[in-house]
């Protein structure tokens, strides 16, 4: 990063943008350490209400599966009829406090579309998990409780039928993001799931992970899928240095409002090719 280039950091919180004479006042050094403390600060305070949703979740998973549900489960005494509301509830909090908002990424690429020069974004996105019952869990539930049609509905609806809504369009954002012309580089921070006896940790990042990989292969970015951020960062940042940028004129253009995709071809066969996948004509 030179002198001439902006820096915006987005946070769960709120957003940074780096002062032009920020290198003339102060070192790399301490502007990579103010950054790193924000960044750590805005993470654990904006993911707290997120973390403690999910921490209510388990507790009371491991309520449900400590006696296969017959109600002496770890530390609670109360019934299987009393603990799936109070799940459904949790799960639903927990569902709120997830900001996946369409129309605040297809803002974001509009206000992108309106900056000159090259435009990087790196997107970073944790995996998600939700815990609940295993299946041997769940069989033992179906067979206490056949005289309960009411408590084996909610079970039903909860675990065995339980399905997140998709909300993103992943063509409007893609070509949203490719319109835009910028470089998408889409890191995806693949943390192992919990273990506890009896619980499972469903995957929950399916929606935002087939999305953005759409996203960056529109843009000609890359995925990094990994344990370790600062390794990947390191590797896109390197990436996004060694590129081309070729611009063209195209012929007899309309402006019609709609995508136009590209297609870009080489004679030597040895190269990779990464490219924006379109334009909008507006």
């Amino acid at each position: 990063m030179t002198q001439e280039d902006n820096l915006t950091i987005m946070t769960p919180m709120q957003n940074y943008t780096l002062p032009r004479d920020a290198f003339k006042k102060y070192s790399r050094d301490q502007i990579s350490q103010d950054m790193q403390n924000i960044l750590r600060k805005d993470v654990q305070v904006g993911s707290a209400d997120y973390r403690s949703a999910f921490r209510d979740l388990k507790r009371i998973t491991q309520s449900m599966v400590g006696d296969g549900g017959r109600g002496d489960s770890i530390g609670s005494d109360y019934s299987l009829e009393f603990l799936l509301p109070r799940y459904r509830e949790a799960l639903m909090s927990m569902e709120k406090l997830r900001v996946v908002d369409e129309r605040l990424f297809l803002t974001f690429a509009k206000q992108l579309k309106m900056i000159g020069g090259q435009k990087i974004v790196f997107f970073f996105y944790q995996r998600e998990f939700r815990p609940e019952i295993s299946g041997t869990i769940y069989d033992i539930i179906q067979s206490d409780y056949q005289d309960k049609p009411n408590v084996l509905a909610e079970v039903n609806d909860l675990f065995a039928m339980y399905r997140r809504d998709t909300t993103l369009s992943a063509e409007r954002i893609k070509e949203a993001f490719a319109d835009s012309s910028l470089d998408f580089y889409f890191l995806f921070m693949d943390r192992r799931p919990e273990s506890a006896p009896g619980i499972i940790m469903r995957e929950q990042s399916e929606d935002v992970f087939s999305t953005f990989s759409e996203v960056t292969k529109a843009t000609g970015g890359l995925i990094r899928t990994s344990q370790n951020p600062a390794m990947s960062f390191k590797n896109v940042v390197s990436a996004s240095e060694s590129c081309y940028f070729l611009f063209y004129s195209p012929k007899d253009y309309k402006k019609d409002g709609k995508f136009k995709e590209i297609e870009v071809r080489v004679k030597d066969k040895g190269y990779s090719i990464k490219h924006r996948a379109g334009y909008v004509a507006d």
